[in-house]
């Protein structure tokens, strides 16, 4: 199963020493003011410019959502999404911002489900049979009410994407899971940085071997600040990152 999420452009096809991709960033904490992104919107504006240089052309801004911690409504998502591109446009930036959240597995989201409550999903650009749903879990222990969000996503066309796998120890310790969940409808999305060790060893080493597997269908930046944005250069530059950019 694999995803347009990396096209190469036309154009560095015929310059092949240029590092330039057209990339999707599906995991990126932009939006100013929600879910851990940037407190004003210039700072948003100075990142998105710097993304596009690196080769993204796309973002889906994924503010955390997390009953007790983050709770941006829907449309105060939307409202930041609409200007933050209207910024990008005066700036003449060439960088599509598309509406996601990021959904911590918890309670709280088992019951915006079982009400029905409106939700962010994304996906209609990419080769996906159905819209997204961006999916986190605790870093220790898989959730006991995986299923029933999967379940609960599914009945409304809703198919989850785990955000950060490489990270997770319960899966570090256990591969096998990886297999399992994607036979059950679930893909990936790794983070660029751990492709450099941003996380430790372990998660550098997940996110290898589920590139070499042929798991991953996304990858992100997680970014919020331009503190990283050499690490991402070098991962994109890296022999799994040229891999993922020719699957």
């Amino acid at each position: 199963m694999s995803f347009s999420f990396l096209t190469r452009s036309r154009r560095a096809a015929q310059r092949s020493h240029s590092p330039s991709v057209n990339i999707t960033d599906l995991h990126c904490h932009i939006l100013p003011g929600l879910g851990g992104g940037p407190e004003t919107l210039d700072q948003s504006v100075k990142l998105a410019r710097q993304l596009h240089k690196l080769g993204f052309r796309r973002i889906v801004a994924t503010p955390h959502i997390m009953k007790g911690f983050y709770n941006p409504l829907p449309e105060q998502v939307r409202a930041s999404v609409n200007q933050l591109q209207r910024a990008l446009l005066d700036e003449g930036v060439a960088l599509f911002i598309d509406i996601g959240a990021q959904y911590y597995i918890d309670e709280g989201l088992l019951g915006m489900l079982e009400s029905r409550s409106e939700m962010l999903p994304f996906g209609t650009y990419v080769d996906a049979p159905r819209s997204l749903m961006m999916l986190e879990t605790s870093l220790i222990s898989f959730p006991d009410i995986w299923y029933d969000v999967t379940d609960l996503l599914n009945a409304r066309g809703l198919m989850p994407v785990l955000s950060n796998p490489e990270r997770y120890i319960y899966l570090q310790r256990n591969r096998d899971w990886i297999r399992l969940l994607r036979n059950r409808g679930t893909l990936f999305k790794i983070d660029l940085g751990s492709l450099m060790g941003r996380y430790g060893q372990e998660a550098r080493q997940m996110a290898e071997w589920m590139i070499e597997q042929g798991h991953v269908s996304f990858i992100g930046t997680e970014m919020a600040t331009e503190n990283h944005l050499r690490l991402f250069r070098e991962a994109l530059a890296s022999p799994h990152g040229q891999r993922l950019r020719r699957s």
